[in-house]
């Protein structure tokens, strides 16, 4: 009987441990499905965190901030901690907020592999957000501030030339100098020409040295009433183009920049919320609830922040003038013939040899580009190419060629920038203009003139670039021929 019972309860626990087996089974079953659908493969799904990798520190990216900069910071972590790509793929996740993360959640599942195909369409949905690369032309526009040390404008120039698109040590180095105020360093460069902006830095670390231990000791020497040195200022930085940073020192350089811009039909909200879906704009990032302004009762639909009114905003008119230049916005433009009195020249500036060259007068009559002879020598070329011949003019004068030279001249600003080589005819005449521009430049510009606008537009790597003429300087340029023209009559 003992024997029985023990053989019954071996056969009831073995029924129990069966029944209880299957269970789980069977509530798997009916396992609701996930609320994400994965859009990694398998072989990232399996991937496993190892138990001593190094947290990944990046900063979280919502979808306002620059892609390139959040993968590369992303890839820098993954390599220090060591890991591979799948577990990129799966990290990945974790650094994405906001919209951003929706919309990695709603990627087609199974679509990603590898951790290359990821960046690809991270990048091409965010790629609006990619800061403006610069161009050499705005490197002419860095200036060395009054009271700015030199170790804190090579810094400010360096980091403009990381984000240029095309690279000239060349025009680097010229840049450079341009902007380099007037002292000791300025002087010695002007001695011994450097090639690149390598041996300017190489040569201006002890110019550094000498200019912060200077003021070093004339802080030292001042000092507070209490006998306690005072602490060092740090310099004001500046943007560039010599804008001054945000708060009490940018309202006056805003004021002077709206003037500038060009004058449009429509007010900047209606043109914002009519292109505010497009990818034309570079939106900032969300203000937090900070104040940008003074005025706490004006709302910027741009920024989406108060104080300042969305008209009032310089960074939204500054990106509206950017697509003006490119042409991108043209139906939004005023006839600026309504503000011009008479029949002006265009007149023009342009950058060659590393200078800002005014009295630029575009003439479509002309069959020669002009390069008179004081000009020639301000820019510093004096080897010329011989030639021989004459210049003949309008009413059968005739001037004699002194020579040729080939500059690669700069046309526009920013996004309208556009360099070509142009060959020049140097004379020697009195003239109220610095260089003449012919037929031959404009052929090769490609360039469409409209003297009732006073306008120039020509074909860019971006789009349309745009020059406006300067109406005041040219109309000095014509009260200056008229007195040359007395003078030789005389």
């Amino acid at each position: 009987m003992a024997e029985q019972r023990e053989e019954e309860l071996r056969r009831q626990i073995a029924d129990m441990r069966a029944r209880n087996g299957q269970e789980p089974k069977g509530r798997g079953e009916h396992t609701a499905p996930p609320l994400w659908k994965q859009p990694f493969c398998e072989e990232v799904d399996e991937a496993r965190i190892p138990h001593h990798f190094r947290e990944i520190l990046v900063d979280p990216f919502d979808g306002t901030q620059d892609p390139h900069a959040h993968i590369q910071a992303f890839q820098t972590q993954m390599y220090i901690s060591g890991g591979d790509d799948k577990l990129s793929c799966k990290l990945f996740p974790r650094t994405l907020r906001g919209v951003a993360l929706q919309w990695i959640m709603n990627l087609p599942p199974r679509s990603i592999g590898t951790f290359k195909d990821l960046a690809g369409v991270f990048l091409s949905q965010f790629a609006a957000n990619k800061p403006k690369r610069l161009e050499v032309a705005d490197l002419f526009d860095i200036r060395q501030a009054g009271g700015e040390s030199l170790k804190s404008y090579m810094a400010r120039f360096n980091d403009a030339t990381v984000r240029v698109d095309d690279p000239d040590q060349k025009f680097f180095v010229k840049a450079f100098q341009k902007g380099l105020r007037v002292g000791p360093f300025s002087d010695a460069l002007a001695l011994q020409r450097p090639v690149s902006m390598e041996e300017i830095r190489l040569r201006a670390e002890k110019h550094i040295e000498m200019e912060e231990s200077r003021f070093e000791k004339r802080e030292a020497q001042q000092g507070n009433r209490d006998g306690w040195p005072k602490p060092m200022n740090k310099q004001r930085p500046l943007l560039i183009g010599g804008r001054n940073p945000p708060g009490r020192y940018k309202e006056k350089t805003e004021q002077e920049a709206q003037q500038r811009f060009t004058p449009l039909r429509e007010k900047k909200t209606h043109i914002l919320r009519e292109i505010c879906h497009t990818r034309l704009l570079s939106f900032p990032q969300a203000a937090g609830g900070k104040q940008l302004g003074k005025n706490r009762k004006e709302w910027c639909d741009f920024h989406r922040a108060v104080g300042h009114s969305t008209e009032e905003c310089w960074t939204l008119g500054a990106q509206i003038e950017g697509l003006v230049q490119q042409g991108k916005l043209d139906r939004y433009e005023e006839d600026r013939r309504s503000e011009q009195a008479g029949d002006e020249p265009m007149v023009i500036s342009v950058a060659a040899e590393g200078f800002k060259v005014e009295r630029v007068l575009i003439d479509q009559g002309s069959s020669a580009n002009i390069l008179y002879g004081s000009t020639c020598r301000k820019l510093g070329l004096f080897d010329l190419k011989e030639t021989s011949g004459c210049l003949y003019g309008f009413s059968g004068e005739k001037v004699p060629i002194k020579g040729t030279v080939e500059i690669e001249t700069t046309f526009g600003e920013g996004s309208s920038t556009r360099r070509i080589q142009v060959l020049y005819i140097v004379i020697e005449a009195e003239a109220s203009y610095n260089i003449i521009i012919g037929r031959p430049a404009l052929n090769q510009l490609r360039a469409v003139v409209s003297t009732y606008h006073l306008c120039m537009k020509y074909p860019t790597a971006r789009g349309v670039g745009a020059i406006w003429a300067d109406s005041g300087i040219a109309r000095r340029c014509y009260q200056d021929s008229l007195r040359v023209g007395q003078r030789r009559s005389a």
